[in-house]
């Protein structure tokens, strides 16, 4: 885009403003409308006062629509009109013209001694009554939420291995919260699988397919148990439980499509998980909606039962692709009866919401030699050498990845982990 009208501009008489509407009617990708031969001066516009402009401007900004600001960076972005940049222009500079009205009084006279300048000054002023009852819907949140399902499908698909259950049921979840205006609770997804097979992997990916800088973003809330909750002394998860009620009803508020990833919940002190049931169950907290945040939770919980399951279908000939959800659901809800999972800090809470469908599970299942070598690939594509990738190649690296066999089906022990560092070492660098 054509970085022509800036919040930075001078508004001195003549000196860098004519300039820069000069530029930006040259401009390609915005030009704007050349003026007619005679400017109109029945136009209803023409007939406002320098005062009634200001204080429209002003009222603007500061009383009527305190989003419009907000609201006309999203339309300069998205609606290829050289007006829009005008009353964008027009507004950020508002707080400085109503000090300095004089100024604002000389670019007036200004306009009214040279017919095209008058023509893009009321413009401007005219595009500012016309999006003056723009309102800007609350999960705007700053710009920072661009969803992009059709980025996320592509994404999973392309980098994503072995994992056919996964794409389904997070494409297909993320695309009904994100479309739903209104949702009946906030969309809480479990990941549970061995490790090293994509869990966070794929939280990555709906991160960066959901908001600008991804999981950079101030709306991006990203824990992990090891790092961020390493203690299990009652006293500091009490502080550890302050911290989550403190940290969510915040960060809903400066976005209420809030992105919340918790990382190695089995490893969470007992009890910190249920912390967060008040913003998940669809009700108003302290007044407060929570409805349209996301919660992820990725553990290796009920990875056993999982592998085992995956091995029972494997033998039996059914190939991955033609696994059912039913097949691994069901198991995972029956391990949060079991000492798989409340012994190992599932959290009563998670388990009850495991068990009556109030999260969806997200099984990630073992990977076999094909998708590690699919793993390698990527890694060589990453690095710019595919051109050397052969099959002896392809072997000798995977010679180096640990896999485990059961039931005559061969998988590897820490997925996709140690791809890159096995690869990077056989390269010699």
């Amino acid at each position: 885009m054509a970085q022509i009208l800036h919040p930075g501009a001078s508004l001195g008489p003549g000196k860098n403003f004519l300039p820069a509407v000069e530029r930006a009617r040259r401009a390609d990708e915005f030009p704007l409308p050349r003026p007619p031969a005679q400017f109109d001066a029945q136009n209803p516009l023409s007939s406002m006062t320098i005062n009634d402009i200001e204080g429209r401007l002003r009222d603007l900004c500061h009383g009527a629509n305190p989003r419009l600001l907000l609201g006309l960076a999203e339309l300069n972005d998205q609606e290829p009109q050289s007006w829009i940049r005008l009353a964008h222009f027009l507004i950020l500079r508002a707080n400085e013209l109503h000090r300095e009205a004089g100024r604002l009084r000389r670019l007036y006279t200004l306009a009214t001694d040279r017919p095209f300048l008058a023509l893009a000054f009321f413009v401007g002023v005219f595009a500012v009554l016309v999006v003056a009852s723009i309102t800007v819907p609350d999960d705007y949140c700053g710009g920072h939420f661009k969803p992009d399902i059709q980025r996320l499908d592509k994404t999973i698909k392309r980098h994503l291995h072995g994992q056919p259950l996964v794409h389904d049921i997070v494409v297909r979840y993320v695309t009904d919260h994100v479309d739903t205006k209104s949702p009946e609770r906030a969309l809480v997804m479990s990941f549970h699988g061995p490790p090293g097979v994509g869990k966070s992997y794929v939280g990555g990916m709906i991160a960066e397919s959901l908001f600008l800088d991804g999981l950079n973003s101030p709306c991006v809330r990203l824990s992990i148990a090891t790092k961020h909750y390493p203690h299990h002394d009652s006293d500091i998860i009490k502080g550890y439980k302050d911290k989550l009620h403190r940290l969510i009803p915040e960060a809903i508020r400066s976005c209420p499509r809030t992105l919340f990833i918790f990382d190695e919940t089995d490893k969470m002190p007992e009890g910190l998980i249920d912390a967060i049931k008040p913003y998940v169950q669809g009700d108003p907290v302290d007044g407060q909606n929570f409805n349209k945040a996301m919660f992820l939770f990725l553990s290796n919980t009920a990875a056993g039962t999982i592998t085992d399951k995956f091995m029972e279908l494997r033998k039996g000939g059914t190939d991955r692709k033609n696994f059912r959800i039913k097949q691994f659901e069901n198991i995972v809800k029956q391990s949060a009866d079991t000492a798989d999972g409340t012994d190992k800090k599932m959290g009563m809470w998670h388990a009850a919401l495991l068990k009556h469908s109030l999260v969806h599970v997200v099984p990630f299942l073992p990977l076999e030699l094909k998708e590690v070598e699919m793993c390698i690939r990527d890694v060589m594509l990453d690095l710019g050498r595919e051109a050397e990738l052969t099959k002896e190649m392809w072997d000798k690296i995977s010679d180096e990845i640990s896999f485990l066999e059961k039931d005559g089906v061969k998988y590897s022990e820490n997925g996709c982990r140690d791809v890159r560092s096995k690869t990077l070492l056989h390269l010699g660098n």
